[in-house]
């Protein structure tokens, strides 16, 4: 992904003398040409390694210089780079200065992943395609590729700062696999989440971030199962945040009224089968199927309700509601489920309860179809 011109942080640029700058103690070298400060450091390097990786800083070393050359090679006078801390520019040198062997993908650990994000956000920014290639190719074989049998996905068990990481790179990088290992990571971290190893704050901003909302939906409704009876509708009991942002915390409580109203509305549907012409008369329709079919709705109603008791697990509930419904209506003549299916007044079908059912929009209203249909919970 190319440096956005009309952004002087995403640029290379030289830089009046600033006060408390200190050399690098790894990265001046005394045969350098060239003086960059990252943040209040300066480093002196060579050059080549930046003009034959990168597109953007060999234009920059072919403009006309005047007397910049020698600017260049003065601590009063670096080229600044922006947008980057030096701790991670310092991983990137590490690895432009970096042998052949050690550049072996295999003979690099797990634990330098967080070095391998920072060389492969500064290699797409400054367009060294090489570099970027390397670092995800990294990424890939190491965390991402399914590991041995009885072995730890290694998702799994990194630190929480390095999944942030990982997943601000993909979501950054300008190719069509990013947003694939976005889901992966995301997928994971809920994982986590879910089993009380990671907290949440962080995660929600990564997904806002991304403005992925259906993985804010799923958060959410970790948070609210965390919650349990504390997030009664009518009458909520104070609870703590636990760092989670007030604007969270809204659509958290506001997303469960809205999942408990659709709820309910569903309990009291006045539901019924279509009758059958030339199956049952008119009388015999009204007087036995259609108490018969409303007693089995509210069965099937209170089945899913206790096999699955917080209404977060709506999309579990309306699968159950379904399994039952095609357990009562299956007659013995040989008359199946697709003969009853249309039992919402005139309109709709059972089987549309869960498939258009859409989590996300009890969180966010202007998502998505959730108002196709009036009868969607």
């Amino acid at each position: 992904m190319a440096p956005d011109a009309n952004e002087s942080q995403s640029t290379p640029t030289a830089s009046d003398p600033v006060p408390n700058v200190h050399r690098d103690k790894t990265h001046y070298h005394p045969t350098g040409d060239c003086i960059i400060r990252v943040q209040s450091t300066l480093f002196k390097i060579h050059k080549f390694h930046l003009v034959h990786n990168s597109t953007v800083f060999a234009d920059m070393f072919n403009l006309p210089s005047g007397g910049q050359q020698e600017e260049r090679l003065s601590d009063d006078s670096p080229i600044m780079l922006q947008g980057l801390s030096a701790a991670d520019f310092r991983f990137v040198l590490k690895y432009m200065y970096a042998g052949a062997i050690s550049m072996q993908i295999d003979a690099i650990l797990l634990s330098a992943l967080r070095e391998i994000i920072a060389v492969a956000e500064f290699a797409d920014k400054y367009e060294m395609t090489d570099l970027n290639k390397w670092a995800l190719s990294y990424i890939s074989r190491r965390v991402f590729v399914p590991p041995p049998a009885k072995r730890k996905a290694p998702l799994m068990g990194l630190p929480e700062p390095d999944l942030a990481a990982l997943h601000g790179l993909y979501r950054r990088l300008d190719v069509e696999v990013g947003s694939e290992y976005q889901d992966l990571i995301m997928d994971a971290w809920i994982i986590r989440i879910e089993n009380d190893t990671l907290p949440i704050a962080t995660a929600l901003r990564a997904a806002e971030a991304s403005e992925a909302h259906s993985y804010m939906a799923q958060l959410y409704c970790v948070q609210l199962g965390r919650f349990k009876d504390r997030a009664r509708m009518l009458s909520p009991t104070p609870f703590a945040s636990h760092g989670i942002p007030p604007v969270h915390m809204q659509r958290i409580l506001a997303g469960y009224c809205s999942l408990s109203l659709a709820w309910d509305r569903l309990r009291d549907v006045n539901t019924y089968p279509r009758q059958q012409r030339g199956y049952l008369s008119v009388n015999r329709h009204n007087q036995v199927c259609l108490p018969l079919f409303q007693k089995r709705w509210k069965e099937a109603v209170c089945a899913a309700e206790r096999r699955f008791p917080e209404v977060i697990k709506m999309r579990q509930r309306l699968a159950e509601l379904l399994r039952c419904m095609r357990k009562y209506t299956e007659v013995q003549d040989g008359k199946k489920w697709e003969r009853f299916v249309q039992y919402y007044g005139s309109q709709g079908g059972l089987t549309d309860l869960k498939d258009g059912f859409f989590l996300v929009a009890h969180f966010f209203p202007d998502d998505g179809p959730w108002v196709r249909k009036s009868h969607t919970p």
